[in-house]
């Protein structure tokens, strides 16, 4: 259940791990608890989902996308969450809750003053926004604990209703999931690092000598390792794409299904477009040998 070895018993994995360093989980239950303390409930819960989803935790999305769905919302609303916060029926407020923990989450180096002014924009008072990034940076500690020791999210969550499991397994698999299947969906989620980076050798490296890619500029498909590998270079030569995926599942058939927020800029920073689309992989041997781009409404 962890990377690292933990004491045998029933308590939940994340327990176990901590169970080293037990003073340090009472200091983090203390500190967000104050944190905790100070919120509305549901946006408490909002803006750690949020959180969540963008750091990629299964764990803490699952924990915490369960409360929301029992106590504040509804499944088919965490599901619409994770896929557009904006269709999910929240309040203008909620929904900037929801944008300023991603932010916050997604490096708050890179945040810049516009990003708290929408915030207050849409109604939040300074101790909402100081309430919302101090959520926020508490569940970046968290969540990256249990992800840099390899600690699965309990076998109990495969108990949850399929459509707000699936959306919420965002990162590593349940406990109990096929390993295998655990390695193709890091494949994939490794591939946008590269992205990220704009490192081709990198990117390249997981991919099949016969790997078929769609051109999404202009249309059509690219065939062959050395034909992706110069269209990846031409396409950032004249953009900058930010491509964040927000979900990596594997789907019934074997492919990895990765829901992905996009937003595409000029080399002048101007904005060319976004959308959030998905992205269906098809794998041979751990590497690509297909991608295509789909619409998340489709699966609704």
């Amino acid at each position: 259940m962890s990377w690292i070895d933990t004491p045998p018993g029933t308590d939940p994995n994340h327990a176990r791990v901590f169970a080293r360093r037990p003073e340090v989980l009472a200091a983090w239950q203390q500190l967000n608890g104050a944190i905790k303390a100070q919120m509305d409930p549901r946006r408490y819960e909002l803006a750690t989902v949020a959180a969540a989803l963008r750091l990629r935790c299964s764990y803490c999305a699952l924990a915490h996308g369960q409360v929301l769905a029992e106590q504040h919302l509804d499944d088919a609303a965490v599901v619409a969450l994770v896929r557009d916060p904006r269709a999910a029926g929240l309040t203008d407020a909620e929904v900037a809750v929801v944008e300023l923990a991603d932010r916050v989450a997604a490096g708050a180096a890179t945040m810049q003053r516009p990003d708290v002014a929408r915030a207050r924009a849409a109604g939040l008072s300074d101790d909402d926004v100081l309430d919302v990034v101090l959520a926020a940076s508490a569940r970046m500690f968290f969540s990256s604990v249990l992800d840099a020791t390899g600690t699965l999210p309990d076998a109990g969550y495969a108990a949850l209703p399929t459509a707000l499991r699936d959306a919420l397994t965002v990162g590593r698999p349940i406990e109990g999931e096929d390993a295998a299947t655990a390695r193709d969906t890091d494949r994939v989620a490794a591939l946008y690092e590269a992205l990220a980076a704009r490192d081709v050798d990198r990117l390249m490296a997981g991919f099949a000598p016969d790997v078929d890619w769609p051109d999404v500029l202009q249309g059509g498909r690219v065939r062959g390792a050395a034909a992706v590998r110069s269209h990846w270079l031409e396409q950032w030569a004249v953009t900058v794409a930010e491509t964040v995926p927000r979900r990596v599942r594997e789907l019934p058939d074997g492919r990895v299904e990765v829901l992905v927020q996009q937003t595409v800029r000029d080399l002048d920073g101007d904005l060319l477009g976004g959308a959030t689309v998905l992205h269906t992989y098809t794998l041979r041997g751990g590497l690509i040998t297909r991608m295509d781009v789909g619409d998340p409404l489709d699966d609704l």
